[in-house]
């Protein structure tokens, strides 16, 4: 219209909110499709062998830079290691930070670890949130589930711990929740 006066500062913050719905969207339909490749068995890993903490700065260094502040790093002085598919486990590391870095106070540190025990390895990512119900630690990794003490303003589709759990599955591995106290959880 030509008698419509644009204010820029308006447009660039319009603009920029619909930029992260369709970010945000992508993300969801991208989640949909890679559930249904590891549900389907479609998807093959590429395992190779890779130093486990490279593994889990590439998924630290995917956190988008203003939350970055808030990720605790806590790993031994030497990792192994891993024969893991690089790409998919360092995905379902950064959904955990993603998840934990959305679900607790924006002052809050989200802590991520790793620990080596004979010939395992454990990683780790806490937070401080409100926690995870013991009658909900299972159905959190369900897909669209999401828990009953979670906010439903707070944006998500109940699809990347469904997501986690299938890449972490399909390495031969194991995901589960444990409580944080005094608040909090942590994804083992």
């Amino acid at each position: 219209e030509g008698d419509v006066e644009w204010n820029s500062d308006t447009v660039r913050e319009e603009l920029a909110s619909v930029q992260d719905d369709l970010d945000s969207l992508t993300g969801s339909i991208n989640a949909l499709l890679d559930l249904s490749r590891l549900e389907s068995a479609a998807w093959e890993p590429k395992r190779e062998w890779f130093d486990l903490s490279d593994v889990l700065w590439t998924a630290i260094s995917r956190i988008p830079r203003t939350q970055k502040p808030r990720v605790e790093v806590s790993l031994p002085d030497s990792l192994p290691m891993v024969r893991v598919d690089f790409v998919q486990w360092s995905r379902a590391i950064e959904n955990l930070l993603s998840n934990a870095l959305a679900y607790s106070a924006q002052d809050s540190p989200v802590r991520v670890g790793a620990s080596v025990d004979e010939g395992s390895f454990r990683i780790w990512v806490e937070d401080q949130g409100p926690g995870i119900r013991p009658d909900e630690r299972e159905k959190v990794f369900e897909k669209f589930y999401r828990g009953e003490s979670t906010s439903r303003s707070s944006a998500g589709t109940g699809l990347w711990l469904a997501v986690t759990r299938e890449i972490v599955l399909f390495h031969g591995g194991r995901i589960w929740v444990e409580d944080v106290a005094p608040h909090g959880a942590r994804f083992v």
